[in-house]
């Protein structure tokens, strides 16, 4: 029997791979195990799986999806006050009076804002289903009404590592949709300098891990891009956490701005998703 291994991306190997012979070895259609040539029985690894004759990967090894939501899907909801229940989850408004919120069936989680506001519309990672020592956090965004006249708006996926605690100060890192002289995307981190770049598609990712974090853009084309298809946009080291901080504690949140004078317009989450490792 030969074997073709390959990387798990969990810095394992995993079988991808195996045909007969080699001494008599078998491939048996649905087992935990496969039987060496030598008669010996090897277990099929954690995170593998054999059916129908076919050794396949279940996931143990790489991110898995803890949330997703496809917000154009949900039934048309005004969002009020200063919390909202979408599928389920309550989301924090910062300051509902200055940012409309509605869920629009076929469009999706909608913003308004009002002249020169500034809104922050937050959900913990915990409340979203919780994550691991790494992990990925996707939006999928939109923006009409895009203003010429030199006046900012600004619609972003943001990141606080310590949670609510986080707002008001410097102590994050964003990447969304600004718009001033025209539309651009752009990234920035712990309010330092200001990388911006020409729209790629509209998705946002903020990835991660114990020691380090990234931004990327990208486009979704009938589903999440890789990151490999996503130029990276902005990186740096760990963050200043706080001493109760958990990964868990950490907001996922929607900035809305608007400058006073700046013309209306609506800002759109189409999708957003949570994968950890």
């Amino acid at each position: 029997m030969s074997i073709l291994m390959n990387n798990n991306g969990g810095g394992g190997k995993m079988i991808i791979r195996a045909s007969g012979g080699g001494g008599g070895g078998s491939w048996p259609s649905d087992s935990s195990h496969l039987t060496a040539g030598d008669g010996s029985s090897v277990t099929v690894g954690s995170g593998l799986s054999l059916s129908g004759g076919t050794l396949s990967a279940t996931g143990g090894g790489g991110y898995s999806t803890v949330y997703e939501v496809d917000f154009s899907t949900l039934p048309s909801q005004v969002l009020s006050g200063g919390t909202a229940t979408i599928d389920g989850k309550v989301w924090t408004n910062t300051n509902a009076a200055n940012a409309g919120a509605e869920i629009v069936n076929g469009q999706g989680l909608n913003f308004n804002p009002t002249s020169n506001s500034d809104t922050i519309f937050y959900v913990s990672l915990g409340d979203l289903g919780g994550v691991n020592r790494a992990y990925r956090i996707y939006a999928d965004l939109g923006y009409t009404g895009v203003d010429n006249s030199g006046q900012t708006n600004a619609f972003i996926l943001k990141y606080y590592p310590n949670g609510s605690s986080d707002i008001g100060t410097s102590n994050w890192i964003q990447v969304g949709l600004l718009n001033i002289n025209s539309l651009n995307e752009y990234a920035q981190a712990f309010n330092g300098p200001v990388v911006s770049f020409s729209p790629d598609g509209g998705t946002v990712v903020i990835d991660i891990d114990t020691t380090n974090w990234w931004m990327y853009s990208g486009a979704y084309a009938g589903g999440w891009p890789k990151l490999g298809a996503c130029h990276e946009r902005l990186n740096g080291g760990s963050f200043p956490w706080g001493s109760g901080a958990t990964r868990n504690s950490a907001l996922v949140a929607f900035e809305i701005y608007r400058q006073s004078g700046a013309n209306s317009y609506t800002g759109t989450v189409k999708k957003l998703k949570v994968a950890t490792l």
